[in-house]
């Protein structure tokens, strides 16, 4: 009972500076560096307590590289405030992170914690029903539909927002519902069918296709007969591309009186070029890509009067915010992640002590796999609120990741 009150009270003592700094832009900045300072007393408790700073994870350093790269952006940012509360919500998103690989220290708590991930997929997706901008109609079905959902709150949130979210829940459920997992088979898929329900609705093609590819990707790296069945579907990918250009994948087909897209994109992903080519080696700060644009780099395809708030390519998104060491450190993480995750389905094999655990791992996997497809075309920058997913994703992969390792080294 002790150790749970004490637990419980290390929970609540991090939940609570994490809250501050998610809304540090509407509070005062005093309270927003009395959070950090708890979060910096929470670590050193724990050096005392355990020996260690943070949970050795191989994703330490790159993390760290990337805090470190976000600060140091925040001396070529044109609007200072703007910078720091996205940087504060970074920070919040890191301790997420840390928090889930700390409490998440046996199979039942990370089982538990898979579920309440993917319950949460579903109210995202339920939710954005109910407070999502009407999309563009790129699909007749769906937007005829669209004016008879209930509107009780104010739709304010972008569509491709909201799919760019909800990608990383739909595989995690898929991957359960697929291997019916033991007592939750019912719950699992509800929230696959609210999920899948809310990312249609969305419209958004970067998100539809990043799900689909999340799941195939995550399959071909664990399934031999999977690799077989996507290889023809990554070649017809490659030869449309080929023969038809990427901006027919991007832009709606030209008989559904849709405006395009690409030409818009191109020009903003070489607004970002040359910004990370001007500012090479501190970004131009969090936040701050609408701002530049306007002064520096204006927009001849959009008007004068557009602001586009970040570069529609979350890769040359993270150079742009936080310059060339922000952008290595960034991929250095991706590719800590990727070996968690190899060494994950190597260790949950058929026949293996954590073979129960491969859904988890599959499921994990497909989610980021499914947002790092969608950020090809869109961004959901870092300092956004909705990145505290990409952060629980990396948490809970990284608790999975310890607990196989331990449950076949013992």
């Amino acid at each position: 009972m002790t150790t749970l009150r004490s637990r419980l009270s290390t929970l609540l003592l991090q939940a609570f500076p994490v809250l501050i700094l998610l809304f540090s832009k509407r509070l005062p900045l005093t309270l927003s560096l009395l959070s950090l300072i708890l979060l910096l007393l929470l670590v050193i408790c724990r050096k005392r307590t355990t020996g260690h700073f943070l949970v050795p994870t191989s994703l330490t350093l790159p993390i760290l590289l990337l805090c470190a790269a976000s600060a140091t952006s925040l001396y070529a940012s044109v609007d200072l405030p703007l910078s720091l509360a996205d940087v504060f919500k970074l920070v919040a998103g890191v301790a997420i992170f840390y928090g889930i690989v700390n409490s998440l220290d046996s199979g039942r708590k990370i089982e538990i914690a898979v579920s309440l991930f993917v319950i949460a997929g579903a109210c995202a997706g339920l939710g954005a029903l109910l407070m999502m901008q009407a999309s563009q109609h790129k699909l007749p079905l769906v937007s005829s539909l669209f004016p008879y959902l209930p509107s009780p709150l104010p739709r304010r949130i972008h569509p491709n927002y909201v799919g760019g979210t909800l990608v990383f829940f739909l595989p995690a459920a898929f991957w359960c519902v697929l291997f019916r997992r033991r007592g939750h088979a019912f719950l699992h898929a509800t929230a696959f069918v609210l999920t899948g329900i809310g990312l249609l609705f969305t419209q958004s093609r970067g998100a539809l296709i990043g799900a689909v590819a999340g799941v195939c990707l995550a399959g071909a790296l664990a399934y031999r007969w999977v690799r077989w069945a996507v290889l023809p579907l990554a070649v017809g990918g490659v030869l449309w591309v080929y023969f038809f250009g990427i901006g027919t994948v991007i832009d709606p087909p030209a008989m559904t009186g849709l405006s395009h897209t690409w030409e818009g994109r191109k020009e903003l992903w070489d607004r970002a070029i040359y910004i990370i080519q001007d500012f090479p080696f501190t970004g131009i700060g969090l936040h701050t890509f609408p701002v530049v644009t306007d002064l520096l780099y204006p927009l001849f395809l959009a008007g004068p009067n557009a602001r586009a708030p970040h570069a529609h390519n979350f890769y040359l998104q993270v150079a742009v915010d936080t310059g060339i060491p922000g952008f290595v450190a960034f991929w250095m993480m991706l590719g800590a992640w990727g070996g968690m995750v190899w060494e994950s389905l190597k260790r949950t094999a058929a026949g293996s002590e954590a073979a129960a655990f491969r859904p988890l791992v599959l499921g994990l996997a497909g989610g980021m796999l499914a947002h790092l497809v969608y950020s090809l075309t869109d961004t959901i920058a870092l300092g956004e609120k909705a990145g505290i997913v990409f952060w629980a994703v990396l948490g809970l992969t990284a608790a999975v990741w310890r607990h196989v390792r331990e449950a076949v080294e013992s």
